[in-house]
Parts: structure tokens; sequence; C-alpha cells
């Protein structure tokens, strides 16, 4: 009888260790609205992201549209130039990586001196400019 008592308790610490770890994991978690617009596109959606201090997060799930198709995921850090980062408390809320998703083809939003950048990987690879970027906490409205 001891034995089996021990067990359960040792299963029902382990079960609450690790509901504790998902809790303080989705504390870090934060959505940002974002939309971007220019002649001939418009963006916009929810971007989740991990707040890694400083005021910089790391983009981590994507959803939304542009130009009315939606956005099927985000781009692994890396494998478009982008490094997925935010600074949505920042002048600037991308960097010069910014981060990419695909929607139909792959789409990477980035800054430049000269402002943001959709840089779409189309067959005639199309850049549009816009410094209409924009990236809000998200609210729930209930």
């Amino acid at each position: 009888m001891t034995v089996k008592k021990l067990t359960l308790k040792a299963v029902t610490f382990a079960g609450l260790v690790t509901s504790t770890l998902l809790i303080a994991q989705s504390a870090n978690a934060a959505k940002f609205d974002f939309s971007y617009s220019a002649e001939g596109l418009y963006a916009d959606g929810v971007l989740t992201a991990t707040n890694l201090g400083d005021g910089k997060y790391q983009v981590t799930d994507i959803v939304g549209e542009r130009n009315g198709a939606s956005i099927s995921s985000l781009i692994p850090p890396g494998l478009f130039n982008n490094d997925n980062l935010i600074f949505p408390f920042q002048g600037k809320v991308v960097d010069s990586q910014g981060f990419a998703y695909q929607v139909g083809n792959n789409v990477s939003v980035f800054s430049s001196a000269s402002g943001y950048k959709d840089f779409s990987l189309n067959p005639d690879r199309t850049t549009t400019s816009t410094d209409d970027f924009g990236a809000t906490e998200h609210r729930r409205v209930w």
C-alpha cells in the first residue's frame, strides 16, 4: 500500500510541475495585431510572439491575410533571410531581416533605411515599399 501511495504522489507532483512549466511558458507569449498597406497591397493579422526581453519578441505563429488570401504559415528563421523578430514598442517594428510567411508564395516583411518592405518571392520577385506598417498589442473583446 505504501508504495502505491508514493507512486501516486510522485505522478501527481510530476503533473503539477509540468502544468506549472506550461503556464510559465504561456505567460511569456503575447499577441500583436499587425497591418500594412501600399498601392495594390494590404495585409493584416495576428502575430503570436515570445517575449525575449528588452522590447524584443520572437514571432512563433501568424494568422491573417494578404490581398484577400489566407496566410498559411510562418517561415522558420533563416530560411528567407528572416529572423522573425519584432520590436512592437520601439521605433521600428521589424528589423532589416524581419519576419517571413507563406501565402501562396513566400513573403518577407522587413525594414530598410527608406521604410518597410514587403518582398514577395513570386516569379517577378516584387518588392513593395510602405510607410504604413503597424503592430499593436492584441486585445480580446469578449
